[in-house]
Protein backbone atom coordinates (compact mmCIF):
# COMPACT_ATOMS: atom_id res chain seq x y z
CA UNK A 1 0.00 0.00 0.00
CA UNK A 2 3.01 2.41 0.49
CA UNK A 3 4.23 1.20 -2.75
CA UNK A 4 0.94 2.62 -4.46
CA UNK A 5 0.91 5.89 -2.40
CA UNK A 6 4.57 6.78 -3.47
CA UNK A 7 3.23 5.67 -6.94
CA UNK A 8 0.23 8.01 -7.19
CA UNK A 9 2.89 10.88 -5.83
CA UNK A 10 5.37 10.31 -8.13
CA UNK A 11 2.86 10.10 -11.02
CA UNK A 12 0.76 13.59 -9.94
CA UNK A 13 4.18 15.54 -10.71
CA UNK A 14 2.64 14.54 -14.70
CA UNK A 15 -0.29 15.17 -14.37
CA UNK A 16 -2.71 17.92 -15.92
CA UNK A 17 -6.03 18.76 -17.47
CA UNK A 18 -7.22 17.85 -14.25
CA UNK A 19 -9.87 18.80 -11.05
CA UNK A 20 -9.04 20.58 -8.04
CA UNK A 21 -11.10 20.14 -4.92
CA UNK A 22 -10.63 21.89 -1.82
CA UNK A 23 -12.69 20.90 0.76
CA UNK A 24 -14.34 17.28 1.17
CA UNK A 25 -17.93 17.94 2.86
CA UNK A 26 -21.16 17.70 1.54
CA UNK A 27 -20.30 19.37 -1.40
CA UNK A 28 -17.04 18.84 -2.43
CA UNK A 29 -18.47 14.71 -2.08
CA UNK A 30 -21.18 16.01 -5.03
CA UNK A 31 -19.22 18.46 -6.75
CA UNK A 32 -16.23 14.75 -7.05
CA UNK A 33 -18.95 12.00 -7.35
CA UNK A 34 -20.42 14.13 -10.46
CA UNK A 35 -16.67 14.51 -11.93
CA UNK A 36 -16.26 11.05 -11.31
CA UNK A 37 -18.68 9.97 -13.61
CA UNK A 38 -17.91 11.63 -16.26
CA UNK A 39 -14.05 10.72 -15.40
CA UNK A 40 -12.40 13.39 -14.87
CA UNK A 41 -9.28 13.25 -13.01
CA UNK A 42 -9.18 14.66 -9.35
CA UNK A 43 -6.64 16.01 -7.09
CA UNK A 44 -8.76 16.22 -3.84
CA UNK A 45 -7.71 18.93 -0.93
CA UNK A 46 -8.74 18.10 2.74
CA UNK A 47 -7.33 19.64 5.76
CA UNK A 48 -8.84 17.15 8.01
CA UNK A 49 -6.51 13.29 7.29
CA UNK A 50 -9.65 11.66 9.46
CA UNK A 51 -12.00 12.64 7.01
CA UNK A 52 -14.15 9.45 6.26
CA UNK A 53 -15.56 10.72 3.75
CA UNK A 54 -11.46 10.71 1.36
CA UNK A 55 -12.08 7.14 1.72
CA UNK A 56 -14.58 7.43 -1.37
CA UNK A 57 -12.00 8.82 -3.71
CA UNK A 58 -8.15 7.18 -2.42
CA UNK A 59 -8.44 4.39 -4.68
CA UNK A 60 -8.73 6.39 -8.32
CA UNK A 61 -7.68 9.68 -7.27
CA UNK A 62 -4.96 12.28 -5.57
CA UNK A 63 -5.79 13.26 -1.91
CA UNK A 64 -3.78 15.89 -0.09
CA UNK A 65 -3.84 16.76 3.15
CA UNK A 66 -2.94 19.74 5.47
CA UNK A 67 -4.16 23.11 6.10
CA UNK A 68 -4.88 24.81 3.15
CA UNK A 69 -3.92 28.23 4.72
CA UNK A 70 -0.84 27.50 2.85
CA UNK A 71 -1.02 28.19 -0.42
CA UNK A 72 1.96 25.75 -1.56
CA UNK A 73 -0.84 23.18 -0.52
CA UNK A 74 -2.57 23.85 -4.55
CA UNK A 75 0.86 24.38 -6.33
CA UNK A 76 1.91 20.93 -5.08
CA UNK A 77 -2.20 19.78 -6.28
CA UNK A 78 -0.57 21.39 -9.70
CA UNK A 79 -2.41 24.57 -10.32
CA UNK A 80 -0.74 25.44 -12.93
CA UNK A 81 -1.66 22.55 -15.18
CA UNK A 82 -5.32 21.88 -13.65
CA UNK A 83 -8.27 23.08 -15.58
CA UNK A 84 -11.02 23.27 -12.72
CA UNK A 85 -11.14 24.24 -9.15
CA UNK A 86 -13.29 23.88 -6.96
CA UNK A 87 -12.95 25.99 -3.39
CA UNK A 88 -15.83 24.21 -1.16
CA UNK A 89 -13.99 24.43 2.47
CA UNK A 90 -16.69 24.88 5.12
CA UNK A 91 -15.41 28.75 5.84
CA UNK A 92 -15.84 31.12 3.36
CA UNK A 93 -12.69 33.59 4.03
CA UNK A 94 -10.36 30.81 3.20
CA UNK A 95 -12.41 30.37 0.03
CA UNK A 96 -12.07 33.65 -1.18
CA UNK A 97 -8.59 34.10 0.13
CA UNK A 98 -7.84 31.47 -2.00
CA UNK A 99 -9.65 32.16 -5.05
CA UNK A 100 -7.70 35.77 -4.88
CA UNK A 101 -4.39 33.75 -4.47
CA UNK A 102 -4.95 31.54 -7.12
CA UNK A 103 -6.00 34.47 -9.15
CA UNK A 104 -2.47 36.13 -8.71
CA UNK A 105 -0.65 33.27 -9.02
CA UNK A 106 -2.40 31.79 -12.66
CA UNK A 107 -1.74 35.80 -14.08
CA UNK A 108 1.56 36.18 -13.07
CA UNK A 109 2.69 32.75 -14.52
CA UNK A 110 0.52 33.50 -17.55
CA UNK A 111 -1.05 29.96 -17.39
CA UNK A 112 -2.52 28.60 -20.25
CA UNK A 113 -4.98 27.85 -21.10
CA UNK A 114 -6.71 29.54 -18.97
CA UNK A 115 -8.67 28.00 -15.44
CA UNK A 116 -12.10 27.77 -14.38
CA UNK A 117 -12.77 28.69 -10.38
CA UNK A 118 -15.76 28.23 -8.79
CA UNK A 119 -15.55 29.81 -4.94
CA UNK A 120 -18.37 29.17 -2.56
CA UNK A 121 -19.92 31.47 -0.28
CA UNK A 122 -22.56 30.39 2.82
CA UNK A 123 -23.19 33.79 4.17
CA UNK A 124 -25.64 35.87 2.27
CA UNK A 125 -24.57 39.22 2.85
CA UNK A 126 -20.72 38.52 2.42
CA UNK A 127 -21.99 37.34 -1.02
CA UNK A 128 -23.81 39.97 -2.32
CA UNK A 129 -20.56 42.07 -1.08
CA UNK A 130 -18.27 40.17 -3.35
CA UNK A 131 -20.28 39.81 -6.29
CA UNK A 132 -18.92 43.33 -7.77
CA UNK A 133 -15.45 42.03 -6.66
CA UNK A 134 -16.14 38.75 -8.52
CA UNK A 135 -17.38 40.37 -12.02
CA UNK A 136 -13.67 42.31 -11.55
CA UNK A 137 -12.15 39.13 -11.61
CA UNK A 138 -13.07 37.89 -15.00
CA UNK A 139 -9.48 37.57 -16.86
CA UNK A 140 -8.17 35.92 -20.44
CA UNK A 141 -6.91 32.84 -18.07
CA UNK A 142 -8.80 33.03 -15.25
CA UNK A 143 -12.24 32.42 -14.94
CA UNK A 144 -13.93 32.93 -11.26
CA UNK A 145 -17.62 31.95 -10.87
CA UNK A 146 -18.72 33.29 -7.54
CA UNK A 147 -21.97 30.76 -5.69
CA UNK A 148 -24.37 30.59 -2.91
CA UNK A 149 -25.96 27.36 -2.33
CA UNK A 150 -28.83 28.66 -1.44
CA UNK A 151 -29.32 31.44 -4.02
CA UNK A 152 -27.76 28.95 -7.09
CA UNK A 153 -29.82 26.25 -5.92
CA UNK A 154 -33.07 27.52 -5.44
CA UNK A 155 -32.60 29.57 -8.86
CA UNK A 156 -31.35 26.34 -10.40
CA UNK A 157 -34.69 24.27 -9.00
CA UNK A 158 -37.01 26.87 -10.90
CA UNK A 159 -35.09 26.49 -13.70
CA UNK A 160 -35.37 22.83 -13.95
CA UNK A 161 -38.70 22.38 -12.57
CA UNK A 162 -40.41 26.03 -13.35
CA UNK A 163 -42.99 24.11 -15.16
CA UNK A 164 -43.44 21.66 -12.91
CA UNK A 165 -44.17 24.27 -9.76
CA UNK A 166 -46.07 26.78 -11.91
CA UNK A 167 -48.39 23.96 -13.10
CA UNK A 168 -48.92 22.35 -9.75
CA UNK A 169 -49.82 25.73 -8.50
CA UNK A 170 -52.07 26.69 -10.99
CA UNK A 171 -53.58 23.86 -11.87
CA UNK A 172 -56.89 24.31 -9.84
CA UNK A 173 -59.13 26.56 -10.22
CA UNK A 174 -59.89 28.64 -6.68
CA UNK A 175 -56.70 27.71 -5.35
CA UNK A 176 -54.57 30.40 -5.50
CA UNK A 177 -52.86 30.86 -1.94
CA UNK A 178 -49.36 29.57 -1.24
CA UNK A 179 -47.60 28.63 1.88
CA UNK A 180 -44.07 30.06 2.31
CA UNK A 181 -42.98 27.83 5.72
CA UNK A 182 -39.79 29.33 6.69
CA UNK A 183 -37.96 32.84 5.92
CA UNK A 184 -34.44 31.95 5.92
CA UNK A 185 -32.03 32.13 3.20
CA UNK A 186 -34.12 29.45 1.26
CA UNK A 187 -37.19 30.88 1.92
CA UNK A 188 -36.17 34.87 1.53
CA UNK A 189 -34.68 33.61 -2.55
CA UNK A 190 -37.95 31.28 -3.26
CA UNK A 191 -39.81 34.55 -2.32
CA UNK A 192 -37.78 36.80 -4.50
CA UNK A 193 -38.12 33.89 -7.44
CA UNK A 194 -42.14 34.16 -6.88
CA UNK A 195 -42.37 37.58 -7.00
CA UNK A 196 -40.82 37.70 -10.83
CA UNK A 197 -43.19 35.12 -12.09
CA UNK A 198 -46.35 35.63 -10.89
CA UNK A 199 -48.31 38.45 -12.16
CA UNK A 200 -51.72 39.62 -10.26
CA UNK A 201 -52.96 41.44 -13.25
CA UNK A 202 -52.67 38.62 -15.38
CA UNK A 203 -55.36 35.93 -13.48
CA UNK A 204 -52.43 34.74 -11.32
CA UNK A 205 -53.73 36.70 -8.20
CA UNK A 206 -51.49 34.57 -6.06
CA UNK A 207 -51.64 35.43 -2.31
CA UNK A 208 -48.40 33.78 0.26
CA UNK A 209 -48.59 33.07 3.68
CA UNK A 210 -45.55 33.15 5.02
CA UNK A 211 -44.94 31.55 8.18
CA UNK A 212 -41.23 31.88 10.67
CA UNK A 213 -41.11 31.99 14.24
CA UNK A 214 -38.28 34.34 14.49
CA UNK A 215 -38.55 38.33 14.64
CA UNK A 216 -35.89 38.73 13.22
CA UNK A 217 -37.11 37.18 9.64
CA UNK A 218 -40.24 39.23 10.04
CA UNK A 219 -38.57 42.23 9.70
CA UNK A 220 -36.45 41.24 7.39
CA UNK A 221 -39.74 40.21 5.59
CA UNK A 222 -40.70 43.75 5.94
CA UNK A 223 -38.07 45.22 4.27
CA UNK A 224 -38.16 43.17 1.32
CA UNK A 225 -41.73 43.20 0.63
CA UNK A 226 -41.85 46.86 0.97
CA UNK A 227 -39.52 46.43 -2.53
CA UNK A 228 -41.94 43.56 -3.63
CA UNK A 229 -45.30 44.69 -3.08
CA UNK A 230 -46.07 45.46 -6.52
CA UNK A 231 -45.53 42.82 -7.43
CA UNK A 232 -47.23 39.78 -5.06
CA UNK A 233 -49.16 39.73 -2.60
CA UNK A 234 -48.28 38.48 0.79
CA UNK A 235 -48.33 38.15 4.54
CA UNK A 236 -46.47 37.49 6.95
CA UNK A 237 -47.67 35.39 10.52
CA UNK A 238 -44.91 35.32 13.35
CA UNK A 239 -45.87 31.44 14.29
CA UNK A 240 -44.19 27.89 14.95
CA UNK A 241 -44.93 26.24 11.75
CA UNK A 242 -45.59 22.56 13.24
CA UNK A 243 -48.13 24.18 15.61
CA UNK A 244 -49.40 26.73 13.22
CA UNK A 245 -49.91 24.19 10.41
CA UNK A 246 -51.23 21.57 12.98
CA UNK A 247 -54.75 23.71 13.35
CA UNK A 248 -54.63 26.19 9.71
CA UNK A 249 -57.25 25.49 7.19
CA UNK A 250 -55.57 24.69 3.65
CA UNK A 251 -58.31 23.92 2.00
CA UNK A 252 -57.64 27.05 0.28
CA UNK A 253 -53.67 26.28 -1.14
CA UNK A 254 -52.68 24.66 -3.88
CA UNK A 255 -49.65 24.80 -2.74
CA UNK A 256 -46.99 24.32 0.81
CA UNK A 257 -43.45 25.57 0.03
CA UNK A 258 -41.28 24.02 2.55
CA UNK A 259 -37.51 25.94 3.03
CA UNK A 260 -36.47 25.78 6.23
CA UNK A 261 -32.66 25.88 6.51
CA UNK A 262 -32.61 22.64 8.69
CA UNK A 263 -33.51 19.24 7.31
CA UNK A 264 -34.71 17.51 10.56
CA UNK A 265 -37.44 20.68 11.00
CA UNK A 266 -38.08 20.54 6.86
CA UNK A 267 -39.29 17.01 7.64
CA UNK A 268 -40.97 17.51 11.12
CA UNK A 269 -43.30 19.80 8.97
CA UNK A 270 -43.58 17.02 6.28
CA UNK A 271 -44.80 14.54 8.88
CA UNK A 272 -47.46 17.77 9.90
CA UNK A 273 -48.66 18.13 7.05
CA UNK A 274 -49.53 14.39 5.85
CA UNK A 275 -51.13 13.60 8.73
CA UNK A 276 -53.82 16.07 7.87
CA UNK A 277 -56.94 15.01 6.46
CA UNK A 278 -58.28 16.26 2.89
CA UNK A 279 -54.92 16.51 1.59
CA UNK A 280 -54.70 18.14 -2.21
CA UNK A 281 -52.13 20.66 -2.26
CA UNK A 282 -48.94 20.31 -3.49
CA UNK A 283 -45.54 20.26 -1.35
CA UNK A 284 -42.24 21.32 -2.59
CA UNK A 285 -40.13 20.22 0.10
CA UNK A 286 -36.03 21.79 -0.50
CA UNK A 287 -33.64 19.79 1.86
CA UNK A 288 -30.34 20.55 2.79
CA UNK A 289 -28.41 18.04 2.99
CA UNK A 290 -30.79 14.73 2.82
CA UNK A 291 -29.66 13.48 -0.52
CA UNK A 292 -30.82 9.83 0.35
CA UNK A 293 -34.34 11.08 1.57
CA UNK A 294 -34.74 13.20 -1.38
CA UNK A 295 -34.09 10.23 -3.78
CA UNK A 296 -36.79 7.90 -2.23
CA UNK A 297 -39.26 10.34 -2.16
CA UNK A 298 -38.84 10.88 -5.55
CA UNK A 299 -38.85 7.59 -6.31
CA UNK A 300 -42.26 7.06 -4.74
CA UNK A 301 -43.68 9.16 -6.35
CA UNK A 302 -42.59 8.77 -10.02
CA UNK A 303 -43.58 5.15 -8.99
CA UNK A 304 -46.93 6.42 -7.91
CA UNK A 305 -49.55 3.40 -8.93
CA UNK A 306 -51.50 2.27 -5.76
CA UNK A 307 -54.93 3.73 -5.03
CA UNK A 308 -54.75 3.58 -1.91
CA UNK A 309 -55.05 7.56 -0.25
CA UNK A 310 -52.12 7.06 2.45
CA UNK A 311 -49.91 6.19 -0.59
CA UNK A 312 -51.11 8.64 -2.94
CA UNK A 313 -49.92 11.90 -0.59
CA UNK A 314 -46.47 10.82 -1.74
CA UNK A 315 -47.65 11.42 -5.62
CA UNK A 316 -48.33 15.46 -4.20
CA UNK A 317 -44.52 15.70 -2.85
CA UNK A 318 -42.08 17.17 -5.06
CA UNK A 319 -38.49 16.91 -3.13
CA UNK A 320 -35.49 18.85 -3.87
CA UNK A 321 -31.96 18.56 -2.42
CA UNK A 322 -30.43 22.14 -3.10
CA UNK A 323 -26.67 20.38 -3.28
CA UNK A 324 -27.69 18.35 -6.18
CA UNK A 325 -29.55 21.38 -7.67
CA UNK A 326 -26.74 23.62 -7.24
CA UNK A 327 -24.19 21.05 -8.87
CA UNK A 328 -25.81 19.98 -11.57
CA UNK A 329 -26.85 23.92 -12.50
CA UNK A 330 -23.24 24.94 -12.33
CA UNK A 331 -21.99 22.21 -15.11
CA UNK A 332 -24.73 22.65 -16.87
CA UNK A 333 -24.70 26.74 -16.68
CA UNK A 334 -20.76 26.81 -17.78
CA UNK A 335 -22.10 28.49 -20.85
CA UNK A 336 -23.76 32.23 -18.78
CA UNK A 337 -21.09 33.78 -19.31
CA UNK A 338 -20.35 33.23 -22.58
CA UNK A 339 -24.40 33.64 -23.34
CA UNK A 340 -24.30 37.41 -21.29
CA UNK A 341 -21.28 38.27 -23.52
CA UNK A 342 -23.49 37.30 -26.34
CA UNK A 343 -26.45 39.81 -24.98
CA UNK A 344 -23.93 42.68 -24.63
CA UNK A 345 -22.81 41.86 -28.18
CA UNK A 346 -26.37 41.87 -29.51
CA UNK A 347 -27.38 44.92 -27.94
CA UNK A 348 -24.33 46.86 -28.88
CA UNK A 349 -25.56 45.62 -32.65
CA UNK A 350 -29.11 46.50 -31.78
CA UNK A 351 -27.93 50.45 -30.60
CA UNK A 352 -25.66 50.77 -33.78
CA UNK A 353 -28.69 49.63 -36.38
CA UNK A 354 -30.52 52.13 -34.45
CA UNK A 355 -27.80 55.02 -35.07
CA UNK A 356 -27.54 53.80 -38.67
CA UNK A 357 -31.79 54.17 -38.98
CA UNK A 358 -31.59 57.50 -37.53
CA UNK A 359 -29.06 59.09 -39.54
CA UNK A 360 -30.04 57.66 -42.84
CA UNK A 361 -34.05 59.11 -41.78
CA UNK A 362 -32.17 62.12 -40.83
CA UNK A 363 -30.53 62.65 -44.28
CA UNK A 364 -33.87 62.06 -46.02
CA UNK A 365 -35.40 64.70 -44.30
CA UNK A 366 -36.94 67.77 -46.25
CA UNK A 367 -37.00 71.64 -45.67
CA UNK A 368 -40.60 70.95 -44.99
CA UNK A 369 -40.39 67.88 -42.75
CA UNK A 370 -41.63 67.75 -39.18
CA UNK A 371 -39.13 69.49 -36.89
CA UNK A 372 -40.11 67.73 -33.84
CA UNK A 373 -39.46 64.57 -35.92
CA UNK A 374 -36.20 66.21 -36.60
CA UNK A 375 -35.49 66.90 -32.70
CA UNK A 376 -35.86 63.40 -32.26
CA UNK A 377 -34.15 62.03 -34.26
CA UNK A 378 -31.26 63.87 -33.33
CA UNK A 379 -32.00 63.43 -29.72
CA UNK A 380 -31.65 59.53 -30.98
CA UNK A 381 -28.31 59.92 -32.58
CA UNK A 382 -26.88 61.84 -29.79
CA UNK A 383 -27.99 58.93 -27.22
CA UNK A 384 -26.50 56.12 -28.85
CA UNK A 385 -23.08 58.31 -29.67
CA UNK A 386 -23.15 59.33 -26.36
CA UNK A 387 -23.85 55.61 -24.78
CA UNK A 388 -20.97 54.82 -22.58
CA UNK A 389 -22.03 50.98 -22.36
CA UNK A 390 -21.59 50.75 -26.06
CA UNK A 391 -17.98 49.33 -25.31
CA UNK A 392 -15.79 45.99 -25.90
CA UNK A 393 -17.37 43.29 -22.70
CA UNK A 394 -13.63 43.62 -20.61
CA UNK A 395 -14.16 47.51 -20.35
CA UNK A 396 -17.63 47.35 -19.88
CA UNK A 397 -18.65 48.19 -16.11
CA UNK A 398 -19.40 45.54 -13.15
CA UNK A 399 -23.12 46.99 -12.77
CA UNK A 400 -24.15 46.44 -16.49
CA UNK A 401 -21.94 43.13 -16.47
CA UNK A 402 -24.04 41.75 -13.85
CA UNK A 403 -27.09 42.57 -15.63
CA UNK A 404 -25.98 40.83 -18.71
CA UNK A 405 -25.14 37.76 -16.30
CA UNK A 406 -28.91 37.84 -14.58
CA UNK A 407 -30.17 38.22 -17.48
CA UNK A 408 -28.55 35.16 -18.87
CA UNK A 409 -29.61 33.33 -15.89
CA UNK A 410 -33.12 34.16 -16.44
CA UNK A 411 -32.96 32.66 -19.52
CA UNK A 412 -32.71 29.49 -18.16
CA UNK A 413 -35.40 30.34 -15.70
CA UNK A 414 -37.59 31.13 -19.01
CA UNK A 415 -36.98 28.11 -20.49
CA UNK A 416 -37.43 25.82 -17.01
CA UNK A 417 -40.87 27.65 -16.87
CA UNK A 418 -41.75 25.70 -20.60
CA UNK A 419 -39.97 22.63 -19.58
CA UNK A 420 -37.39 22.91 -21.64
CA UNK A 421 -33.30 23.68 -20.58
CA UNK A 422 -30.10 24.26 -22.55
CA UNK A 423 -27.11 21.52 -23.61
CA UNK A 424 -24.56 23.82 -25.15
CA UNK A 425 -21.77 22.07 -26.73
CA UNK A 426 -24.89 19.97 -29.45
CA UNK A 427 -26.04 20.59 -32.75
CA UNK A 428 -27.98 23.76 -32.21
CA UNK A 429 -31.23 22.41 -33.20
CA UNK A 430 -33.68 25.14 -31.07
CA UNK A 431 -36.70 24.32 -33.65
CA UNK A 432 -38.99 22.62 -30.84
CA UNK A 433 -39.12 25.95 -28.53
CA UNK A 434 -39.93 28.60 -31.00
CA UNK A 435 -43.27 27.78 -31.12
CA UNK A 436 -44.06 27.44 -27.72
CA UNK A 437 -41.75 30.52 -27.41
CA UNK A 438 -44.45 32.43 -29.46
CA UNK A 439 -47.18 30.53 -27.92
CA UNK A 440 -46.76 32.19 -24.61
CA UNK A 441 -44.88 35.49 -25.74
CA UNK A 442 -46.94 37.40 -23.71
CA UNK A 443 -46.41 35.44 -20.27
CA UNK A 444 -42.51 35.22 -20.45
CA UNK A 445 -42.46 39.05 -22.13
CA UNK A 446 -44.06 40.06 -18.63
CA UNK A 447 -41.41 37.82 -16.71
CA UNK A 448 -39.08 39.16 -18.25
CA UNK A 449 -40.36 43.08 -17.42
CA UNK A 450 -40.68 42.11 -13.77
CA UNK A 451 -36.96 40.70 -13.92
CA UNK A 452 -35.56 43.87 -15.14
CA UNK A 453 -37.74 46.19 -12.80
CA UNK A 454 -36.60 44.38 -9.46
CA UNK A 455 -33.12 44.29 -11.04
CA UNK A 456 -33.54 48.36 -11.21
CA UNK A 457 -34.99 48.69 -8.11
CA UNK A 458 -32.02 46.29 -6.62
CA UNK A 459 -29.59 48.45 -8.09
CA UNK A 460 -31.08 52.21 -6.64
CA UNK A 461 -33.49 52.69 -9.23
CA UNK A 462 -37.10 54.17 -8.71
CA UNK A 463 -39.75 55.72 -10.65
CA UNK A 464 -39.47 59.07 -12.79
CA UNK A 465 -42.04 60.50 -15.43
CA UNK A 466 -38.32 60.52 -17.43
CA UNK A 467 -34.69 58.65 -17.47
CA UNK A 468 -32.28 60.51 -15.60
CA UNK A 469 -29.04 58.19 -15.21
CA UNK A 470 -27.87 60.79 -12.78
CA UNK A 471 -30.85 60.68 -10.73
CA UNK A 472 -31.61 57.06 -11.47
CA UNK A 473 -35.14 57.47 -12.70
CA UNK A 474 -37.18 55.59 -15.46
CA UNK A 475 -40.38 56.01 -16.27
CA UNK A 476 -41.35 51.92 -17.19
CA UNK A 477 -40.76 51.20 -13.53
CA UNK A 478 -44.56 50.33 -13.50
CA UNK A 479 -46.90 47.12 -13.97
CA UNK A 480 -47.27 45.58 -17.01
CA UNK A 481 -50.73 46.75 -18.08
CA UNK A 482 -49.19 49.94 -17.04
CA UNK A 483 -47.21 50.22 -20.34
CA UNK A 484 -46.67 51.71 -23.46
CA UNK A 485 -47.19 49.14 -26.86
CA UNK A 486 -43.79 50.60 -27.02
CA UNK A 487 -42.53 49.94 -24.26
CA UNK A 488 -44.15 46.65 -23.84
CA UNK A 489 -42.54 45.60 -27.61
CA UNK A 490 -38.92 46.23 -25.99
CA UNK A 491 -39.91 43.06 -23.49
CA UNK A 492 -41.23 41.31 -26.32
CA UNK A 493 -38.41 42.38 -28.13
CA UNK A 494 -35.99 40.91 -25.46
CA UNK A 495 -37.40 37.61 -25.12
CA UNK A 496 -37.38 36.99 -28.87
CA UNK A 497 -33.65 37.76 -28.85
CA UNK A 498 -33.31 34.80 -26.78
CA UNK A 499 -33.54 32.73 -29.92
CA UNK A 500 -31.41 34.45 -32.34
CA UNK A 501 -28.83 34.13 -29.04
CA UNK A 502 -29.56 30.70 -28.56
CA UNK A 503 -28.80 30.21 -32.28
CA UNK A 504 -25.94 32.26 -32.48
CA UNK A 505 -24.36 30.04 -29.44
CA UNK A 506 -25.29 26.58 -31.28
CA UNK A 507 -26.98 25.71 -27.66
CA UNK A 508 -29.65 22.77 -28.46
CA UNK A 509 -32.89 23.32 -26.05
CA UNK A 510 -34.40 20.05 -25.45
CA UNK A 511 -37.48 18.82 -22.81
CA UNK A 512 -36.24 18.12 -19.49
CA UNK A 513 -36.48 14.60 -18.73
CA UNK A 514 -39.54 14.28 -15.73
Amino acid sequence: MLFEDKKKQFMHQFRKDHTIICGIGDKGVRFASTLMKEGKKLVLIEMDEANPKLRLFKKDHHIITGDLNDFSLLEEAGIGRARQLFLVTGSDTLNITLAGQTADFIIKKKVQPKIKCYCHVSNDQLYRLMKPWYLLQQDDLFDFNLFNMRETGTKALLGRHGLTILSQITGKAGNNKILLVGFGAFGQTMFGLLARIFNPANGNDFDITILDADPLKKRIFESEYAVLKDFIQAEFYLADAKLFIHDWDLSGYSSVFICIDDDQTALTILNVLMAKAGMSYMILLVLAHSEEITALLSDIRNSMKSPDTSVEKFGRIYAFNIVSETVDYLFKSAFITGLARAIHLHYMETEYKKLKDYEESLKDLDESADPVLKVELLNGISYVRNNKNLVAWEELGTFFKDSNRKQAEDILIKLGLLGYEIIPGENGDISRIEKDFMNHIDFLAQVEHRRWWLDMIENGWKFGEKKDEKERTNPCMVPWQQLSSHDKNKDIEAVLSIINLLKLKGYTVRLIER
